[in-house]
C-alpha cells in the first residue's frame, strides 16, 4: 500500500492563502510562491515555477490552511507513540472493533491504528519506562511490567511474573502504556513536524489531498498540516547519532567513566538543550574523543552545541570539532545554562571527523554536553 501512497502527488493550496508557501534548501536558498506541489513519485517539490529534488530541500511551509491547535496544556496532552518515534497527539483512545487494533480521535480525525504501529500511550511528555526488555502498563494503583500479548476482545491482555495468568485490562482502566519494541523509521524521504516542543515530532507521507502517518500509511490526516513548517528527512540529511563511531575514547576524572549517548541524555531521558527538546543528537562527558570516518561523502556538519538542560546551570567543559585534524570549531569554556552555540562546519571531500570534551574549571562535574540535532550533508 505504501508503494501506491508514494506514487501520489499532493497538491497544495488555498483559495485565499493566509502565506506564501516557502521551500528551504540545505545549501542555503529559499523558494516562495502561492502554490506549492509535491511530486512523491519523482521526488521532487515545486514552488513558485521552480522546481527541486525533496532530497535537496531542508523545509517545507506550504502556506494554506488554520494549522493544527493542541487541545489541553503541553503537560497533560494525551499522545500516541509510533513505532517510527513519531508523537501523534489525541483525545481518545479505545478498543477498535477487531483485534490488536486501537481507535483514536483527535484534532486530526478518527480512525483505526494497529497495536503493531504503536510504541504506546500516555498523558503527558514522556512514555512510562520498564526495565528491560518490558513492556509496562500504568493503572492507577501503578505500574505493571511484564510482556503485552495484545488487545484481545477489547482487553489489554498482559503477561506478567506477579500474576499466573496473564491479565485483561479494560482501556479505561490503563492510564499510560509501554511497549518495548525498537524504533523503525520509515525508508525514504518523509516529512517531519513539531506541533510541540516537549513531545517528539510528527512523521508522514504525502498524497493526493494531503498526508498520511509515515508509521500507518492508511491513516490520512487530510490538510490540517498545511500551516505547520515540515522538515525533509531521509534526503540527503544525515543524521550524526546514525553513523557509528570508528573509535571512542573515554575517562573520567574521578574513575567513573559516562558512556556517550545517542539521541538521549547520558540518563536516558530525551535530549533538550536550551529548553527545547531534540529527538536527535549526540551526548558526551569529559574526558572524551569520538571520531568517524566519512570517506569524503559528506558537504556540511550543522548542529546546536551546549550543556544538557538536565543539569541546569551547573557543568564547565571545553569541546572542538576537528576535520582531518585540523579545528573547525571550538569553544575552551562551555558552561550550563549559557545559549546553545551554533555549529556550521564545511566537510567538503573531509576523511575523518573528531569531536572533543575535555575538562573544565570542576574537573568533570555535570559536563553533559550536547550536540543537538547534528546532522551531515550528503554530497550530490
Amino acid at each position: 500500500m505504501r508503494a501506491c501512497l508514494l506514487c501520489t502527488a499532493v497538491i497544495l493550496f488555498a483559495t485565499t492563502p493566509l502565506s506564501a508557501a516557502t521551500v528551504a534548501t540545505l545549501d542555503g536558498r529559499q523558494l516562495t510562491g502561492e502554490r506549492l506541489a509535491i511530486d512523491a513519485k519523482g521526488g521532487t517539490v515545486t514552488v513558485g515555477g521552480t522546481t527541486v529534488a525533496l532530497a535537496d530541500c531542508d523545509w517545507i511551509e506550504p502556506g494554506a490552511g488554520s494549522g493544527v491547535v493542541l487541545p489541553g496544556t503541553p503537560a497533560k496532552r494525551l499522545g500516541l507513540w509510533l513505532v517510527d518515534g513519531s508523537w501523534l497527539p489525541v483525545t481518545t483512545i479505545t478498543a477498535g472493533g477487531k483485534d490488536h487494533e486501537l481507535a483514536v480521535s483527535g484534532v486530526f480525525g478518527s480512525f483505526i491504528v494497529p497495536l503493531t504501529a504503536v510504541r504506546g500511550w500516555s498523558l503527558g511528555s514522556a512514555l512510562p519506562e520498564a526495565e528491560g526488555k518490558d513492556d509496562q502498563v500504568v493503572l492507577d494503583s501503578g505500574p505493571l511490567n511484564g510482556r503485552i500479548e495484545g488487545l484481545i476482545a477489547g482487553k489489554l491482555v498482559l503477561k506478567s511474573a506477579l500474576d499466573p495468568q496473564p491479565l485483561s485490562l479494560s482501556l479505561d482502566q490503563v492510564r499510560a502504556v509501554r511497549l518495548a519494541v525498537p524504533l523503525r523509521s520509515a525508508k525514504g524521504v518523509r516529512l517531519a513536524t513539531t506541533l510541540d516542543d516537549l513531545y517528539p515530532p510528527l512523521r508522514v507521507l504525502p498524497t493526493t489531498g494531503g498526508f498520511v502517518l509515515a508509521a500507518v500509511p492508511q491513516v490520512a490526516l487530510g490538510e490540517a498540516l498545511t500551516q505547520v513548517r515540515l522538515r525533509i528527512e531521509g534526503g540527503r540529511r544525515v543524521y550524526l547519532s546514525e553513523l557509528d563511531p570508528a573509535s571512542v575514547m573515554e575517562t573520567g576524572a574521578f574513575g567513573v567513566v559516562w558512556p556517550y549517548k545517542r539521541d538521549r541524555n547520558l540518563d536516558d531521558t530525551p535530549l533538550r538543550l536550551g529548553g527545547v527538546r531534540y529527538e536527535r543528537g549526540l551526548a558526551v562527558h569529559s574526558q572524551a574523543r569520538l571520531t568517524w570516518e566519512l570517506g569524503g561523502a559528506y558537504t556540511r556538519l550543522r548542529a546546536l552545541g551546549g550543556i544538557a538542560d538536565l543539569v541546569g546551570e551547573q557543568g564547565d567543559c571545553a569541546a572542538s570539532l576537528s576535520v582531518d585534524g585540523k579545528v573547525v570549531w571550538n569553544k575552551d569554556s562551555i558552561r550550563g545554562g549559557d545559549k546553545p552555540q551554533v555549529i556550521d562546519c564545511d566537510l567538503t571531500a573531509a576523511k575523518q571527523l573528531e569531536l572533543r570534551v575535555d575538562y573544565g574549571a570542576r574537573y568533570d562535574i555535570a559536563d553533559h554536553f550536547v550536540l543537538a540535532d547534528v546532522y551531515l550533508i550528503k554530497a550530490k
